[in-house]
């Protein structure tokens, strides 16, 4: 009976610590490290509890990836080496801590990930670019986990033409490597990328999967999933050359049975398989701005892990087959947008006026600025919406002075593609159809609102669109929209350059007549000058501003030299002397003064 009894209470223990050990893997949620704007994060499973691994503080870092214990990350950072640009192979901690480098910058070298570990974690894989004089030498290479020899498996030498290879991959039975080779036709201005697998000894490569990318194998090392953009479903040009934008692929692991999950005019990228094998996580850009997702390996139960500026890029699941992998549902689960840009740097700005549309508009998150001397460019290329269907489009607002190089040339050649002049918010403000862009001179301040001038929409509705996006501006070291900008500041030069232009039609009679006469100068510029001369005559008073010598080189590092107390004076001497715009060609220069000395 004690046996019987003592054995029932032993059976009921092991069966609760069984179901105890069930509830506690349910209760913990796979990791995955991501990268952002040069540092380094992970969330978990569901997106959720989001922390910050490493800053960019010490070099921009990328493409974190989980060593097969979880106890470690290798990632690729960006140095200085006697003032020049390369990266290299790091490897920390699993919590950010302890970073040390595997590989040493070098002389125009440049280490790249993701860097991937060997199945044992003894050693990593990683691409490799030394530059030369007239080549580039491309390298798939190998080094121990703790630094040392760097071992190349596989190299490619590319000049006016050729391929470089990169992405590479173990296979879990740690005998091969995976990497996408890209060619290059810059007749074309086009690139193609296939995957081609080489022994880890190095020799020859074999072809995979042709027209794909970014191959990652599944954990049991059956499946492949792949980046391919063979079905031509949008583009994308990050430089020189455009690719098709990628979908994401699975493929038997000898790299045929192709079956496609998703479906998009977006780049989706870098596809990383969890533990478990039930999820495959990948990033994209189909809303706008890079963002984390992840999906079934059937393509089922699409989901969004981020949602947010900066973008968030290169997945990396913890390998941990107990963790739960559900993201905690599908489609457009609810996620508040996350924007960490702000307009900080642009309150610094004292010559001019910043605007913005603080760092949301509609559904447009704030997803880049930058301040330099010729003003401050703020991108609202983002989307707070799951669904890219469901996303404004994306603009940008750019402030600069009136005498920055930029401002003077919308001056002279933008009246070209503008059919409507207006008076927006006090601005003097133009629409150009073609361009899509609405710009407005109020104060000193030249503003840009540029939806991209998409040719499909009609006048009326790029028009109001910009209308709208105009009149909820505001400057960033404010709260919200004040009224009515100052009246707009025009360069005494191109006042003077506008009426020159005028005089010397009205003279001679026609454009045409123009052109014959001075055959240096063009027809559009007589008659960009015709127009904004009509244009300012509607307008009114405007109040002018010398702008500086070569301003068009270094328009904001030089300022008029004049104390305050003679300003009035200045700007007196300045609006009777005669002046012209500086920013043209020396021939046209040349030209205008001869037709005004007659």
């Amino acid at each position: 009976m004690g046996r019987w009894y003592r054995g029932v209470v032993l059976a009921w223990m092991l069966t609760a610590a069984a179901v105890g050990a069930s509830e506690a893997r349910a209760d913990t949620q796979a990791r995955i490290a991501f990268s952002s704007a040069g540092r380094l994060l992970s969330i978990d499973a569901d997106g959720s509890d989001r922390r910050q691994l490493l800053l960019a503080a010490s070099g921009a870092a990328a493409h974190p990836v989980y060593s097969p214990d979880g106890e470690r990350i290798a990632f690729m950072r960006e140095v200085k080496r006697k003032g020049e640009d390369g990266s290299q192979i790091v490897v920390m901690d699993e919590s950010g801590a302890n970073p040390r480098p595997v590989t040493q910058p070098g002389r125009r070298k440049f280490d790249i990930g993701p860097p991937e570990w060997s199945p044992d974690g003894r050693q990593i894989a990683f691409a490799q670019f030394v530059l030369k004089r007239r080549k580039v030498l491309s390298s798939i290479a190998v080094v121990a986990a703790g630094g040392g020899p760097v071992r190349t498996v596989f190299s490619r030498k590319f000049g006016r033409a050729g391929s470089v290879v990169g992405e590479p991959t173990w296979s879990p039975d740690g005998r091969q490597i995976a990497f996408t080779q890209t060619s290059y036709d810059y007749d074309a201005y086009e690139a193609r990328t296939d995957v081609y697998v080489v022994p880890v000894q190095g020799g020859e490569a074999r072809l995979l999967v042709a027209d794909a990318s970014g191959a990652d194998w599944s954990p049991d090392g059956s499946r492949l999933a792949l980046v391919s953009g063979r079905d031509r479903n949008g583009q994308y040009c990050p430089g020189e050359v455009c690719y098709p934008s990628g979908e994401i692929y699975v493929a038997k692991a000898n790299g045929t049975g192709l079956t496609r999950l998703t479906e998009n005019e977006g780049n989706d990228a870098l596809p990383d398989w969890s533990a478990d094998g039930a999820r495959i996580a990948f990033s994209s850009d189909r809303n706008g701005g890079d963002e984390l997702y992840s999906i079934e390996p059937d393509g089922e139960c699409l989901t969004w892990l981020t949602n947010g500026s900066p973008g968030s890029g290169a997945p990396s699941w913890r390998p941990d087959p107990g963790a739960d992998t559900d993201p905690g549902g599908c489609g457009a689960v609810p996620r508040p947008p996350l924007v960490e840009y702000d307009a900080g740097p642009a309150k610094d700005v004292d010559r001019h006026q910043v605007m913005w549309l603080g760092k949301q508009y509609g559904t447009s998150l704030l997803s880049w600025v930058i301040v330099d001397r010729y003003g401050a460019f703020l991108e609202y290329a983002d989307c707070a919406r799951f669904d890219p269907a469901d996303c404004d489009p994306g603009f940008f607002v750019d402030s600069s002075w009136v005498c920055e190089r930029g401002s003077i040339d919308t001056f002279l050649s933008s009246s070209i593609y503008a059919d409507i002049f207006l008076n927006q918010r006090g601005t003097f403000a133009s629409y150009e159809w073609f361009e899509g862009g609405l710009i407005g001179y109020g104060g000193k301040t030249r503003v840009i609102v540029d939806f991209g001038g998409d040719d499909t929409w009609s006048f009326e509705y790029g028009l109001g669109l910009h209308q709208d996006a105009f009149d909820a501006l505001y400057d960033v070291r404010e709260s919200g929209p004040s009224g009515d900008f100052a009246r707009a500041t025009i360069p005494i030069q191109v006042l003077h350059w506008t009426r020159e232009l005028v005089r010397l039609r009205k003279r001679l009679g026609s454009i045409q007549a123009v052109k014959r006469k001075h055959r240096r100068i063009p027809p559009y510029l007589v008659r960009n000058a015709v127009v904004l001369d009509k244009a300012l005559d509607e307008y009114g008073p405007v109040d002018t501003v010398r702008c500086p010598r070569r301003t068009t080189k270094r328009a904001i590092t030089l300022r008029p030299k004049r104390e305050p107390a003679a300003a009035a004076s200045a700007a007196a001497r300045a609006a009777r002397a005669p002046a012209t715009p500086s920013d043209l060609p020396e021939p046209i220069l040349e030209s205008l003064r001869r037709a005004a000395r007659r």
